[in-house]
């Protein structure tokens, strides 16, 4: 998290009101981030009182308010950070928006509310910010083009880079999904979502998650202990 408009969005996520934010000078700012928190990418917002370098990106704007030289007047400078501040967020957010980004919106207010189930909502939670955008991005495609098993195997290679998908030629609506990292709760959940999202129902899925099955006459595939039958 980054900029300021991305604390907004959390907020509305959190259920807190972004009047309720309050945006005061970092003590000891990172020229490289406009928000200061201590965690980077926080899953929550816990804090109200937002940490900033107001230099970041409007440095000809702040930079006499906040120069060494400049001293007093603490507490104007300070209300005047704040209100600047939720300002800069609400042309943030009002800017830049397209369609698509507009749809994207909704679909994730759909999620977060539970429109699709509560399930469906905690297991996107267990995707980052970024690839929680992807996914919304790779479902309003799907609506588009019907085209579940392309726009799948797209996204499922997004978020599991060493993956690799499998279509059967004999049996139609039979796939074989190899994961390629370590099975957990959290990784279930995940490809769960992925799968019960952008495959029709009626697919039939057999997974396999850091142990590729093993296939003739590929080496790689073959390995003591690293394959398993299929």
């Amino acid at each position: 998290m980054n900029c300021v408009w991305e604390v907004a969005r959390q907020a509305d996520q959190c259920g807190i009101n972004r009047e309720k934010l309050r945006f005061v000078n970092a003590e000891a700012p990172s020229p490289y981030l406009e928000v200061n928190g201590e965690d980077l990418n926080p899953r929550e917002l816990y804090e109200t009182e937002i940490p900033v370098n107001p230099l970041y990106r409007f440095h000809s704007v702040f930079q006499k308010m906040y120069s060494f030289e400049f001293r007093g007047h603490e507490q104007i400078r300070d209300l005047l950070l704040d209100i600047t501040m939720h300002y800069i967020v609400q042309i943030d957010l009002r800017s830049g928006m397209d369609k698509r980004s507009y749809y994207e919106k909704l679909l994730y207010t759909d999620f977060w509310e539970g429109v699709f189930g509560e399930r469906e909502k905690k297991e996107l939670q267990l995707f980052s910010d970024g690839q929680q955008r992807r996914v919304l991005k790779f479902l309003i495609e799907l609506y588009q083009s019907q085209n579940y098993m392309q726009v799948f195997r797209r996204i499922l290679k997004i978020i599991y880079p060493h993956s690799i998908l499998y279509t059967s030629q004999d049996r139609a609506n039979e796939v074989l999904l190899y994961i390629g990292v370590k099975r957990d709760s959290a990784e279930e959940q995940k490809v769960s979502f992925l799968t019960g999202t952008f495959l029709p129902f009626y697919t039939r899925i057999h997974l396999f998650w850091n142990h590729h099955f093993g296939i003739i006459g590929v080496d790689e595939t073959l390995e003591i202990d690293q394959t398993i039958l299929y």
